[in-house]
């Protein structure tokens, strides 16, 4: 029974890692990081070898003010603030009422089943090279200037829409209350304009 051969970015490892200081040369080239020689879990900096490259320099030089300060409980409470939103409120009933339970669970499922793969291929990417930023630092690594460019405008251009529409979902809430009563909208008021004043 033969053996299946070894990828080639295997193989190129394995040829590098034989001759003296190569592996090294090939690690700093292309940002290779070994996370199991140190592992940090305090606030203090991380070393060399796991400190991050500085997106702004051109000369590609580390900055090293990664820290590893997030518990599991951060990581929680990050994630649920995350799946909370305002059409988990305002839009799951009107979907639940025109498809039925049956079709909303399928629809939760392949998007759960979705964002879970561009989660973990995010998670491989920070955990391959760790720099500081947003995702699109991976998207002028990976690809290209002008795509990480596009990729940032486009997540700009979804947040500002993301303000309008929270404000309107905020007086949809709102409107549930409804009542003849002038100080009751003085009220409303009040919560809107302090609403959108924090944002």
């Amino acid at each position: 029974m033969s053996q299946t051969p070894p990828l080639y970015e295997e193989e190129e490892i394995i040829h590098l890692s034989q001759e003296n200081g190569k592996w090294e040369e090939y690690k700093d080239k292309n940002h290779i990081y070994d996370l199991n020689d140190s592992v940090n879990t305090t606030a203090e900096p991380l070393p060399d070898n796991l400190a991050n490259i500085d997106e702004e320099d051109p000369e590609g030089h580390i900055r090293e003010d990664l820290q590893r300060a997030l518990k599991p409980r951060h990581v929680s409470l990050i994630s649920i603030a995350g799946i909370i939103g305002t059409g988990l409120y305002l839009s799951t009933s009107k979907s639940l009422a025109t498809g039925g339970p049956a079709s909303l669970f399928m629809n939760y499922t392949i998007m759960g089943i979705v964002v879970y793969l561009t989660m973990l291929s995010l998670g491989e990417m920070s955990t391959f090279m760790p720099i500081s930023g947003s995702f699109v630092s991976y998207a002028k690594k990976f690809g290209s200037e002008s795509f990480a460019m596009a990729l940032m405008w486009n997540y700009w251009f979804n947040d500002a829409v993301s303000v309008a529409s929270d404000l309107t979902a905020l007086q949809l809430v709102m409107d549930y209350w409804k009542t003849s009563d002038k100080g009751f909208h003085i009220g409303q008021l009040r919560y809107f304009s302090g609403f959108w004043y924090y944002v």
